[in-house]
């Protein structure tokens, strides 16, 4: 059973980024909706496009502002993995050759 709370320990070097992920996974993030109530912020509406409140769920999926940093992401992800299709299949084109020659 994988250990969905322990697992920023095992994939991340980076201090900063163990505990950015340990807050992330337990749900206590610091967010402008948790910040207004306890009385530091004014406002609890988002930092980026000032229209919802901001939660953890609205920073990393809702926000339009972050929708195209994640459509960003994902046409970054294809490219790489339409490179390395490209060169896996020459590489196989290239082994057939060698191995089945005709």
């Amino acid at each position: 059973m994988i250990k969905i709370y322990s697992l920023h320990l095992k994939y991340t070097k980076e201090p900063s980024l163990h505990w950015f992920q340990f807050q992330l996974l337990h749900r206590i993030l610091l967010t402008n909706n948790y910040l207004h109530k306890i009385g530091l912020f004014k406002s609890p509406l988002c930092y980026l496009c000032q229209q919802t409140t901001e939660t953890i769920e609205h920073i990393f999926a809702e926000c339009f502002a972050v929708k195209e940093i994640w459509i960003e992401v994902e046409r970054w992800i294809l490219e790489v993995f339409k490179q390395f299709l490209i060169t896996s299949l020459y590489f196989l084109g290239n082994m057939k050759k060698v191995l089945f020659k005709d």
